[in-house]
């Protein structure tokens, strides 16, 4: 599948302002589930697939770590950077891997607004950002994440490690981008996390549970037996954090513009062996 079939749909939703899944602040799943998600390793690499504009990467580098995302709609990294004040600054060829070259730009997030004062009206009502002179580490990928290196043997994994695109996170964080895919899209999606993520790296997957036959995705309909079916022991070991109702199930509408009939929201811990 190209690009273009790939991100047509998302861009269209960037260019008309329909993104109602964006949060302006931290994302609540990181908070509470940090110490599982993490176990208390500090300075990891931690890769945002899909990462549209999410603020969850600049809280991540302010807690020690260095973040990058991966998106492939312009609008929303242009909008990351306006809404952060941020340059983002293309690297040069040269200090691209090999492996990414062509697929994809790489931009170094460059901040340039100065901190507000300690205790200031305007320091309590910023959100989390960086700021210049803050310590952060944020590169975006732009580009199509199924064309991001993947191995289908030990072998090519060693050379996508070596050329430093391969098993190079520690952990992953994932609000939206496994339920943003299709279904039949999710074994290529598991491939490159399988590349990506290092051996012990650590997924945090958010998903949500409701009746597919009420609403056509986007978010698809992922329950506990679709995770552990993308993601197979040979290669992995998925717990269950957690499945809860939400309370809203006006969250997404039926296309007659009813509610669905129930909503759970899930998190699942998925570690690479």
């Amino acid at each position: 599948m190209s690009t273009e079939d790939n991100v047509t749909y998302w861009q269209q939703r960037w260019d008309k302002k329909l993104t109602g899944w964006h949060m302006r602040l931290v994302n609540p799943t990181i908070t509470k589930h940090l110490e599982t998600w993490l176990d208390g390793r500090k300075g990891c690499r931690i890769f945002f697939p899909l990462c549209g504009k999410s603020q969850d990467m600049i809280y991540m580098t302010m807690e020690g770590h260095s973040v990058v995302g991966l998106e492939g709609v312009q609008n929303a990294i242009d909008e990351f950077a306006s809404e952060n004040e941020f340059v983002m600054r293309p690297r040069h060829a040269l200090a691209v891997p090999p492996a990414l070259r062509g697929d994809f730009k790489v931009l170094d997030v460059i901040p340039t607004a100065a901190a507000p004062a300690a205790g200031s009206e305007a320091a309590e009502s910023a959100p989390a950002r960086l700021y210049a002179g803050a310590p952060g580490d944020v590169t975006v990928l732009f580009g199509d994440l199924f064309a991001y290196p993947t191995a289908a043997t030990a072998e090519e994994q060693a050379a996508l490690t070596a050329a430093g695109v391969g098993a190079q996170f520690d952990a992953c964080f994932d609000r939206g981008s496994f339920v943003a895919i299709r279904p039949e899209k999710r074994a290529a999606y598991e491939r490159v996390m399988r590349a990506a993520i290092a051996p012990g790296g650590r997924i945090l997957l958010s998903y949500v549970i409701y009746d597919q036959s009420e609403m056509p995705g986007a978010p698809w309909a992922v329950s506990s037996a679709d995770i552990h079916a993308a993601f197979t022991p040979e290669h992995w070991d998925v717990t269950i954090v957690e499945e809860i109702d939400p309370g809203q199930t006006s969250r997404f509408l039926k296309p007659n513009g009813g509610p669905l009939t129930s909503i759970r929201d899930g998190v699942a811990l998925i570690v690479r062996k």
